[in-house]
């Protein structure tokens, strides 16, 4: 999540159902330990990358998107590793 406030809302929907009793509410955090660097939202502001470094990224609601370059100094066979936890998609474009 971005910095900033959240509001958590617990409440009994008395239109559909009528409950009541007890419960219990409980925050942690867990840090993305990102390393890179914003903004890096498009192609001007492209953060770089150098061979075998690497970076770890954090994708949000309000930041979705992450450019890096690559400088390629001769003709290569490049691989590209994405690993993604806790999103449902990815994509990579090169």
């Amino acid at each position: 999540m971005e910095p900033g406030t959240y509001y958590i809302v617990i409440y009994d929907n008395y239109f559909i159902n009528h409950y009541t009793g007890k419960y219990n509410i409980t925050a942690n955090f867990t840090p993305a330990n990102n390393n890179e660097v914003e903004p890096n939202n498009g192609t001007a502001q492209a953060q770089p990358l150098e061979f075998g470094e690497v970076l770890n990224g954090f994708l949000s609601y309000s930041d979705s998107t992450d450019v890096f370059m690559i400088d390629v100094p001769n003709k290569s066979d490049i691989t590209i590793n994405v690993k993604a936890a806790l999103t449902a998609w990815v994509s990579l474009k090169v």
